[in-house]
């Protein structure tokens, strides 16, 4: 790499050196400015033929996921990975973007092995009043959705089909069917909207939004 560098750009670096800077504080800024000039240039376009008007109530607009990339097995003991076909080792990028403002907005590196619900509370300490955050099914957490909520901020979500749907927040409340509910109440459109409360304990207030496209 010092090789390459001091041939393309002409700076002599030390191997040594070259590992400092790499570990360095300025380092992570310069990641962090590329990889946000990379997002705003291959995601701005797209963003900005459609129609963004509903982003507007919000602040920013926090688009959460995560990905995985098995690494060399020698890194196995920092980096787990689910092994069996695949790496004994690998490691999974958390990261969340400011779709609004074109920033990246957290990036953390994480094991392989570590799933994205157990993550699910880490954004209460980066999100505030007037926030959305969007997230896929991994994320789908109840107590961390009643956090976001309390703080004045909203969600978006995907609904897991392991939760309950209820009518109304009283404790007497039966679950509903969704199936049944819609074909009632639906109209046969094609998108429907809905207000209920989701949690058997939490019985937070949604709005569930429902397509047969």
């Amino acid at each position: 790499m010092c090789d390459s560098l001091e041939e393309r750009s002409g700076v002599d670096l030390t191997p040594q050196a070259l590992c400092g800077r790499m570990n360095s504080d300025g380092a992570v800024q310069f990641m962090e400015a590329a990889l946000t000039k990379t997002l705003r240039e291959t995601v701005g376009p797209p963003l900005t033929a459609q129609e963004t008007a509903w982003l507007a109530p919000f602040p920013r607009v926090l688009l959460q996921d995560s990905s995985q990339i098995e690494v060399n097995e020698a890194l196995t003991e920092a980096f787990q990975g689910s092994g069996g076909n695949a790496s004994t080792a690998s490691v999974k990028i958390d990261f969340s973007y400011d779709v609004k403002n074109e920033r990246a907005e957290h990036i953390a590196i994480r094991q392989g092995t570590d799933s994205d619900q157990g993550f699910a509370t880490d954004v209460l300490a980066r999100v505030r009043k007037g926030d959305l955050i969007i997230r896929d099914l991994g994320y789908f957490s109840l107590a961390a959705f009643a956090q976001i909520m309390l703080i004045g901020a909203y969600f978006l979500s995907r609904l897991s089909y392991t939760v309950n749907l209820y009518k109304s927040a009283d404790e007497a409340a039966s679950p509903i069917n969704l199936i049944q509910y819609i074909n009632r109440f639906g109209g046969g459109q094609q998108t429907m909207e809905f207000s209920l409360f989701v949690g058997e304990k939490h019985r937070l207030p949604i709005r569930l939004g429902t397509s047969t496209k």
